[in-house]
């Protein structure tokens, strides 16, 4: 069973229902007195934004009273109410004060300063029903305002990455220094100033480096996988295993002062840091049969 609130039950008893249409409203309104009408106004300044009759209603009866808001109008009702009580007031005073014995200026006195703080009394009761009423409509118009507010899921601050160019242009270098190791040939190589040395291979058709180093390079911004990343392939290495290998566009690689290009490598995720492999891949953007003659 839904339970009856205050506000039903001044719906109920001034004939403003859900069920009223907004024209039959204005009908009620333009019979009532001005106490009545001051109560309707008040009842519709809460109903309208919960019932689309009553917003059409309070539209309608502000046009009718031509006055912009229905603040406006519960302001101009309560002024002619309280006029109407003084009025009344003052017509009872001048009546009493005729019956008062001329003869006895002692109690006229009396009369007129139980009248005044009658007045007084009158004034503080309608001042505090016009508060309330307005205090009212204000903090249910806020509530429907706040819960009608539409909630959006809170965003993580945007990390702006820095993007480097991709410049598509190839630089040779006529002079290539090769390190010796335990009779291997290594190549050393820069990316983002981060020195690696790499297995010289020109029977490797991929050039490689480990996942550790590409994550190093991601952590600091140069290279991002919306960016860079190319494709997953299976590739086989020098045990002959077959392993799953994540292909990276690497912007620059720096090779003694010279600089390539756009080069294709395969990250190997095999726990080995330094497992970094000089092939074709990234030796076809050098010069190279002036590279393995200078060899």
């Amino acid at each position: 069973m839904r339970n009856i609130s205050n506000l039903d039950v001044k719906r109920k008893k001034l004939g403003y229902t859900s069920e009223i249409t907004a024209f039959k409203g204005l009908e009620i309104y333009r019979k009532s007195g001005i106490k009545k009408k001051l109560e309707l106004v008040s009842l519709i300044s809460v109903l309208k934004y919960q019932e689309k009759n009553f917003d059409e209603l309070a539209l309608l009866i502000l046009k009718f009273e031509k006055v912009p808001t229905i603040e406006k109008l519960i302001s101009k009702y309560s002024k002619m109410e309280l006029d109407a009580i003084l009025l009344a007031s003052k017509v009872s005073s001048e009546g009493k004060s005729s019956e008062v014995p001329q003869t006895n200026p002692v109690n006229e006195k009396q009369i007129e300063n139980t009248i005044t703080a009658e007045n007084q009394k009158i004034l503080k009761i309608i001042g505090i029903s016009f508060l309330g009423i307005v205090l009212f409509a204000f903090t249910f118009q806020q509530l429907s305002k706040t819960q009608n507010k539409p909630v959006y899921p809170t965003q993580k601050p945007y990390r702006e990455v820095k993007r480097p160019p991709i410049i598509d242009q190839n630089e040779y270098s006529q002079i290539i220094s090769l390190i010796d190791q335990n009779g291997m040939k290594y190549i050393s190589v820069k990316i983002n100033g981060i020195r690696r040395d790499y297995l010289f291979d020109t029977g490797a058709s991929n050039t490689l480096i480990s996942k550790t180093y590409l994550n190093r390079l991601r952590d600091l911004g140069y290279l991002s996988r919306a960016n860079h990343f190319i494709e997953t392939q299976n590739v086989q290495i020098a045990n002959g295993d077959i392993i799953e290998a994540e292909f990276w566009n690497i912007p620059k690689m720096v090779i003694s002062d010279k600089a390539i290009y756009n080069v294709r490598v395969a990250v190997l995720d095999i726990g080995v840091e330094s497992s970094f492999l000089f092939g074709m891949s990234a030796l076809e953007k050098l010069n190279v049969s002036k590279l393995i003659k200078d060899i």
